[in-house]
This record gives structure tokens, C-alpha cells and sequence, in this order.
């Protein structure tokens, strides 16, 4: 959130009433409200839009980017690469879907087993990599 017009505050000989700036008290901490838009001129707003605007387009792709990595953009080498440097990595294998693969067993839970499953990558539309699974689905510990 971008800040509102900063003022100065009265030298410490000056008592300031709170109250008359928009401030709300909860024991000794203050709470300043929001300052009405009016308390700025116009050319200042819209310069203050424009900022928080450019500071927020330019936060979004980062943040796109920072998701799980995706098959799709890498090498069939990279992808094995990166699941036995790691133990276990959750891939993005296409637009919606989503799994996650283990460099062996001792990665998965209780229970269960690997099972050979093949993703795409880059340069390899059916890349070989192990996937945890429950072999008995249908019984319950």
C-alpha cells in the first residue's frame, strides 16, 4: 500500500491531539486512519497511483515465477537431475497438472511403493521418473 502525503509533526514543545489527525487509540499504541483523498492535490494522486501501479506490475511476474518447476522447460536430463539432487521435487508436467517425483523409495510415505511413470519435457516426450503410489488403495491402517 503506498504511503499518503507525509506531514510534520509540531515540535515535542507542542501537544498534538491525536484525535483531530484520525488516529484511534488501543492502550498506548496509535492507529492512524486512512487520510481522505482530498488531503492530496490531484497531480500528486495520480503520480502516487501510477507508482503503486508500476511497483505492482512489476511484482507479479516475480511472483509468477517463483512456482514449482516445470517439465515442460526442461531437459529429460535436468528434470532426473534435479529429482536426485533433491529426493523429491513436485513438477509442474502441463498447464494444470501437477505431480510429484522421488529419486526412490525411501522418499515415499508408509506404505508405499514407486511406480515408473513418464513425463514431457523439453527434448523428450516420455521422460522416465518414479512417482510414489499406494498399492492398496482401497485398505485403510
Amino acid at each position: 500500500m503506498c504511503p499518503p502525503q507525509i506531514r510534520a509533526l509540531p515540535d515535542e514543545g507542542h501537544r498534538l491531539d491525536m484525535k483531530q489527525v484520525g488516529a484511534i487509540s488501543f492502550g498506548d499504541v496509535w492507529f492512524f486512519q486512512e487520510l481522505p483523498m482530498y488531503l492530496l492535490p490531484r497531480t500528486q494522486m495520480i503520480a502516487a497511483l501510477a507508482a503503486c501501479g508500476a511497483v505492482l506490475v512489476t511484482a507479479l511476474p516475480s511472483a509468477a515465477q517463483s512456482g514449482r518447476p516445470n517439465s515442460t522447460a526442461m531437459s529429460c536430463g535436468q528434470v532426473q537431475s534435479m529429482i536426485n539432487q533433491r529426493g523429491a521435487v513436485v513438477l509442474s508436467t502441463g498447464r494444470y497438472t501437477f505431480d510429484r517425483y522421488v529419486a526412490n523409495r525411501s522418499y515415499c510415505q508408509h506404505g508405499e511403493v514407486t511406480r515408473r511413470d513418464y513425463i514431457p519435457t523439453r527434448d523428450n516426450a516420455k521422460c522416465y521418473v518414479l512417482r510414489c503410489i499406494n498399492p492398496q488403495p482401497w485398505r485403510y491402517d
